[in-house]
């Protein structure tokens, strides 16, 4: 079911003799699914990105693709020794490219990409609809001539580049006159119309039906896809259905190979009994002159320590020893009233308790200005016998700081104590609401109540 379900969306082509093959680690399948591996990768790899998969694959050459693979699955969090150290030719580790491909096929959600992928016929282009596939991309007779320019002088070929240079361009026009036609008559069906619709979120006709409606023996090509979109579909559902064959499966592959490596190590260890250890592999190719390339990095970065010592430990002590001027704690001074005087008005005029205007509240701020001045007038001639100098404005301030600092608590405190006599007749009403509850199911003897355990603190 899997190797149809590839076949048919297009992502690689795979018998189910050749999965059976790779389970028993065969070297005449590593070359297979080590390619299904490939295109699997790379499908779920354009997905993430949003990337084109043709594209994608032609950007990696044949003779990286194991180091993409294996690159890519290190980033997605397969961290297989075995896996990690097979060559890059897919001579060998069919069984080792199986049991990858099954961890992507979970890991990345792989069937339903292929679901989020699939055209659907009815929402395709007219002109993808309309395409007749060709035979052949290029005949002979142009792979000759692409070829002939070897065979050329400097100057001949210099000119054959040209010719193909206005070739290029001319066609380049001819596609943007096309998609502008194309674009304009696109808009004219959708003008003309519009109130018509065959499709939900849409308010005309594309040109796709207006195509099959004005030529009716499309239908027959258009019926044909849609049977073989349905048993695609079908074949997808039945995957959802019988999945857990597969996964049987595969868990008597992983079997195998915990077997098979079990039996490895007990033989490498006895022969490698009495001689050193075995080097370690690596998960990814590692440069070779990466411990060279460490220690330079760290021989740089002493160094630039070392030179911006003397600037740094400067910095430094003027950090520490600036000092701030009487100017600066006067603007922080200022700031920090107007702070609290918001605050306080904030406060005043939430509209849980008293509203007061701002006319009122900065009559109330004046009215504790001057309670404040006369304190600080009692304070002094207390303490000083009237000396002048102790009336500062920092005295002054602070005792003004201080009474907001007390207004403030004051309308905390009467907030608490709102909340809290809310959260009691809160408490009030529900336990009311389930004595009357109560009261209603005892009326009715073939009711039967269970009172949930979160309610158990109210008939306590």
């Amino acid at each position: 079911m899997l190797c149809k379900i590839l076949d048919e969306n297009k992502v690689s082509f795979i018998r189910a003799e050749t999965l059976r093959q790779a389970k028993f680690d065969k070297c005449s399948a590593a070359k297979s699914v080590g390619q299904l591996l490939f295109d699997v990768v790379c499908l779920c790899e354009s997905d993430n990105k949003n990337q084109d998969l043709e594209f994608l694959k032609f950007m990696v050459p044949n003779e990286n693709q194991m180091i993409f693979i294996k690159t890519k699955l290190q980033g997605w969090g397969y961290l297989s020794n075995s896996f990690a150290s097979l060559p890059n030719d897919f001579s060998t580790g069919s069984r080792e490219f199986l049991l990858a491909l099954g961890w992507v096929i979970y890991q990345q959600n792989f069937i339903d990409k292929i679901i989020k992928r699939r055209p659907r016929p009815l929402h395709q282009d007219l002109v993808k609809f309309s395409r007749k596939k060709p035979d052949a991309l290029r005949s002979s007779e142009e792979l000759t001539n692409s070829n002939c320019d070897n065979h050329l002088c400097l100057k001949e070929r210099i000119q054959y580049h040209m010719m193909l240079t206005g070739k290029l361009r001319m066609s380049l026009r001819r596609l943007y006159s096309s998609y502008q036609q194309l674009t304009n008559l696109t808009n004219t069906i959708h003008q003309t119309t519009e109130g018509v619709h065959l499709q939900l979120g849409l308010s005309h006709l594309t040109p796709l039906e207006v195509h099959v409606l004005r030529y009716p023996s499309s239908l027959k090509k258009m019926l044909q896809e849609l049977e073989k979109d349905n048993l695609e579909l079908a074949h997808l559902l039945e995957w959802k259905q019988k999945e857990n064959v597969f996964w049987e499966w595969m868990g008597s592959v992983l079997s195998a190979h915990i077997e098979d490596q079990s039996q490895s190590r007990a033989s490498s260890a006895a022969s490698c009994y009495g001689n050193a250890l075995p080097e370690p592999t690596v998960y990814l190719p590692v440069p070779e002159d990466l411990g060279q390339q460490v220690k330079s990095a760290r021989d740089h970065l002493r160094d630039v320590i070392l030179r911006h010592e003397d600037e740094m430990s400067r910095v430094e002590q003027i950090v520490q020893g600036k000092k701030i001027s009487t100017v600066e704690t006067e603007v922080h001074k200022m700031h920090m009233d107007k702070e609290l005087f918001e605050v306080t008005l904030q406060l005043r005029s939430c509209g849980i308790g008293e509203e007061k205007s701002l006319h009122e509240s900065c009559n109330s701020e004046g009215t504790k200005e001057s309670a404040a001045s006369e304190r600080i007038s009692t304070t002094s001639s207390s303490f000083s016998g009237g000396n002048k100098e102790f009336m500062s404005p920092y005295a002054a301030r602070a005792v003004r700081q201080e009474a907001l600092m007390i207004a403030v608590n004051k309308e905390i405190s009467t907030l608490k104590e709102k909340v809290e006599k809310l959260q009691t007749d809160l408490q009030r009403m529900q336990l009311q609401n389930m004595q009357e509850v109560q009261s209603l199911i005892n009326m009715d003897k073939n009711v039967i109540c269970i009172q949930p355990r979160s309610l158990k603190h109210f008939y306590e």
